[in-house]
């Protein structure tokens, strides 16, 4: 209820600020572990590889639903343009008389 009532003429507010939450904690997941993975190609045996480490699941799950989410709030925004261009943003109470 909360969405519809705060954020129904305003979707992208809403998904685009989780998305881009998203996909910044899944890009800095994956600037981690490219670093360690960069050290430990200099000195092997610093890190776990990188196949035996959940972090890598969780950085690109992150990255994947960032994207999602930003792209569904786009689509949500095309909507509802889409759906409010046909409604009046006024409305005529009388009309009065011209000379």
């Amino acid at each position: 209820m909360k969405f519809l009532t705060g954020f129904g003429q305003r979707p992208q507010h809403l998904l685009g600020t989780i998305g881009l939450f998203s996909f910044g904690a899944g890009l800095v997941g994956l600037a981690y572990l490219t670093a360690t993975w960069l050290v430990n190609w200099w000195s092997p045996a610093t890190f776990l590889p990188l196949h035996e480490r959940p972090l890598l699941i969780y950085s690109v799950a992150a990255l994947l639903l960032g994207a999602q989410m930003m792209s569904i709030g786009f689509l949500a925004e095309l909507i509802t343009a889409y759906q409010g261009r046909d409604e009046d943003s006024y409305s005529i109470a009388e009309r009065t008389q011209t000379d």
